[in-house]
């Protein structure tokens, strides 16, 4: 069942993926790429599918029938997202060009920000003196110089821009310059607003509290990036770090180990634990701004929660299949978002593979160093299993879209996901604590700003390491290698255990 589910959900990905991409890529010959190749590509199917279901006729392999319902999967995928992303271009293209946007800030990063208006959304780069607007929930007016979408989507430099653009329905970008005008109107939006005030909140107390080092605490507990300069920024990518700051799976994680064991200390029943706990992850996913990771493992906790509230084993790679099919069922869109095939990809692997690394250390340390782990030596090691399974499977995708990746972060992640683990927690309680026993929020702050300085300079340190790769890859790299690395390293992983008994 397991396999079946995940095989659906990759179908899905790849289907949706794929139809999105030559939408884009073959605009504005769509329509006659539609009607040239999915004939073709039906025949092909037809006759693979035959083939396939007679040879299960005859040798009674289950894995054919499998085999056969990947393909009308992803043919069925491939078809529908084709359609609905060259409907979705042919609706930006004809949105008509404007020098002025009003819409509410619904995504704020660094030196841009998303704005929701009524029928589509705009990406503005921000002046560093226009800062100010970037509040979630804002409702601002933008007047300045722009660019249409059509001008990144002919342009074959642009593509990945393109999907981009496409992907959050974005018609076309403006840009702050000295001719342009900034400012906010009338009232935010409310939903929005409670929010952020909870967001805005938080950030004020991390000011107040902890002078030097709020930025990292904001950043890395509740994404607010807007005081994290460009040079750490820099550092974090260079580090291999990224995965840390970018509000994830793994936030949700450290937040949900934390209530479980608050909750356990005054003896919460499972059930009470899994509504407490799911609740508090709804508010949490408002807070960011409802990014997909976020949502994907709010949704995994929670069902892993009340499995275990009815006394069940919860199956953690149906439970990430099921997830998966559902979010690209509600958007087929989120198939072209790195930041959701990554964390997918990081994911499942880490469930099929990072077991196998941890036997294969375990038997290394027993046969060739006579040494024989402790709680704490088993913890670095499955961390450092993590770490690596998560990086090497998602490295090929990283220099796709990236052209750069860094290898350090196996080293680096080792040493900086249990101590963010730190920072995380104790910035949470630090916060919670303040609100309710002050005196003892003082104590947390205190702890959270040793933790804060010593984060800085090991990422400094990890960032000063030159074990970053570079690359430019060409469409037959990508059919050829690509195909080859991901089986090589399954199988490697799969018999390094055997190998080494």
């Amino acid at each position: 069942m397991g396999i079946l589910l995940l095989s659906v959900f990759l179908s899905l990905l790849l289907g949706f993926d794929l139809g999105i991409f030559l939408s884009v890529y073959h605009y504005p010959d769509g329509i006659t790429l539609f009607s040239s190749i999915f004939p073709k590509i039906t025949i092909i199917l037809l006759i693979i599918l035959i083939l396939i279901l007679a040879y299960y006729l005859i040798s009674k392999k289950k894995q054919f029938f499998l085999i056969s319902l990947i393909m009308i999967i992803f043919y069925l995928a491939f078809t529908y997202s084709f359609i609905i992303s060259k409907n979705r271009i042919d609706k930006l293209i004809s949105t008509p060009p404007s020098r002025f946007v009003n819409g509410y800030v619904k995504v704020s990063f660094l030196n841009k920000i998303l704005l929701q208006s009524s029928n589509y959304n705009v990406w503005v780069y921000i002046k560093d003196h226009d800062q100010e607007f970037t509040r979630l929930g804002a409702n601002v007016v933008v007047v300045g110089k722009f660019r249409h979408f059509y001008n990144y989507l002919t342009n074959k430099n642009f593509l990945s821009y393109s999907l981009y653009l496409l992907k959050d329905n974005v018609p076309f970008v403006l840009y702050s310059d000295e001719e342009s005008f900034i400012d906010t109107v009338g009232e935010e939006n409310i939903f929005v607003k409670v929010a952020n005030d909870i967001r805005q909140n938080a950030v004020s107390v991390f000011e107040n509290n902890l002078p030097l080092t709020h930025w990292l605490s904001s950043s890395l507990i509740i994404g607010e990036s807007s005081d994290l300069s460009k040079e750490f920024y820099e550092n974090i990518r260079k580090a291999g770090l990224s995965h840390i700051f970018s509000v994830s799976g793994f936030h949700v994680g450290v937040i949900v180990g934390v209530l479980i064991v608050l909750l356990n200390l005054f003896r919460i029943p499972k059930f009470l634990q899994f509504i407490i706990v799911s609740s508090f992850l709804a508010v949490y996913s408002i807070i960011v701004g409802m990014k997909p990771p976020v949502v994907r493992a709010s949704v995994l906790a929670s069902s892993v929660l009340l499995i275990r509230a009815i006394n069940l084993n919860p199956n953690y790679l149906n439970i990430t299949s099921i997830t998966g099919i559902a979010m690209l069922m509600v958007d087929p869109f989120l198939s072209v978002d790195v930041g959701f095939i990554l964390s997918f990809i990081a994911l499942i692997t880490i469930i099929l593979f990072s077991r196998y690394i941890n036997d294969a250390v375990t038997i290394a340390c027993n046969k060739f160093f006579k040494f024989e782990m402790g709680n704490l030596s088993k913890e670095t090691v499955s961390l450092f299993s993590v770490s690596f399974v998560a990086t090497m499977f998602t490295l090929p995708i990283i220099l796709i879209w990236f052209s750069k990746s860094s290898i350090v972060g196996i080293i680096s992640s080792i040493v900086m996901v249990p101590l963010s683990s730190l920072n995380i927690t104790s910035g949470m309680l630090s916060y919670i604590s303040y609100l309710t026993i002050p005196t003892l929020g003082e104590i947390f702050f205190r702890a959270t700003n040793l933790f804060n300085v010593v984060f800085i300079i090991l990422t400094n340190y990890f960032s000063s390491i030159p074990l970053e790769i570079s690359a430019n890859l060409n469409f037959l790299y990508l059919f050829l290698a690509i195909p080859l690395y991901y089986y090589l390293l399954s199988v490697s992983i799969v018999k390094l255990p055997e190998i080494l008994k």
